[in-house]
C-alpha cells in the first residue's frame, strides 16, 4: 500500500461530521493537548471528520496518519472523496498528514503505518467486532504510548446501523487493567472513549 497523494480541487467537498459524541471528542482532544501529542494514528478514519477535527486542534508541526478500509464491514464505499477532501484541506492549511487505504490487518498496511510512526496516540475506531478490534489492538497498540478505543460504553447486543456487532466493551474490560486509563463517557452516552497509557 502506498501513501496517497492528494489533489487540491476536491477540498471543496463538504466537511464530514465527526462520528463521536461531541462532548466525548472534545474531552479526548483536551487530553491529547494536555499530553502534548504530536504524532497521531487513526485506524478507521471513514469520512475523516474526527481526523480533521483532531489534526486542526493539535499544534502546528504535528503529524497525523489516517488509515481506512473503504467498503469494509464498518467502512463506506462512498467515503473516499469525502475523506480525501478533509485530508486535502488539512494539507492546504500546512498540516502534515498521510493516508493509508487497505485492511488494517494486511501486513503491508501494518508495515506502512509502523514506518510512519511511532505515535504519541493511536485511535482505534475500525471494525468493532471483538476479534477485529482485538486484532487491531494487538497490531497497532505497540506503535503508540497512548491507545484510544471508541464505543467502550456500547450496551450488550448493540449493533452498527448496518447490523454489525459492536463488541469493543469486551476488549476494553480485558485491557483496562493493563495500565493507567481514562474513560470519557458523556451522560447517557452509549458510545464512550477509552484511553490506555502503555
Amino acid at each position: 500500500m502506498n501513501v496517497v497523494a492528494f489533489k487540491e480541487p476536491i477540498a471543496s467537498l463538504g466537511f464530514a461530521k465527526p462520528l463521536q459524541v461531541p462532548d466525548e471528542l472534545e474531552g479526548l482532544i483536551s487530553l491529547l493537548l494536555a499530553e502534548k501529542v504530536m504524532t497521531y494514528l487513526e485506524v478507521g478514519t471513514r469520512y475523516g471528520g474526527t481526523f480533521e477535527r483532531v489534526m486542526n486542534a493539535l499544534p502546528r508541526g504535528a503529524h497525523g496518519v489516517a488509515l481506512d478500509f473503504p467498503g469494509g464491514k464498518f467502512g463506506d464505499c462512498e467515503s473516499v472523496p469525502i475523506l480525501f477532501a478533509a485530508l486535502t484541506r488539512l494539507k492546504m492549511d500546512g498540516r502534515n498528514v498521510d493516508c493509508i487505504l487497505g485492511p488494517s490487518s494486511a501486513p503491508e498496511v501494518v508495515e506502512r503505518a509502523n514506518a510512519l510512526g511511532p505515535y504519541d496516540a493511536v485511535f482505534i475506531d475500525a471494525d468493532h467486532s471483538y476479534q477485529a478490534v482485538k486484532r487491531d489492538f494487538e497490531l497497532y497498540s505497540g506503535m503508540g504510548r497512548m491507545v484510544i478505543l471508541h464505543d467502550i460504553a456500547a450496551p450488550p447486543g448493540h449493533t452498527s446501523k448496518l447490523g454489525a456487532p459492536v463488541e469493543v466493551p469486551r476488549l476494553w474490560n480485558e485491557i483496562r487493567r493493563k495500565g493507567r486509563i481514562c474513560e470519557i463517557i458523556a451522560p447517557g452516552s452509549d458510545m464512550g472513549i477509552g484511553v490506555l497509557w502503555k
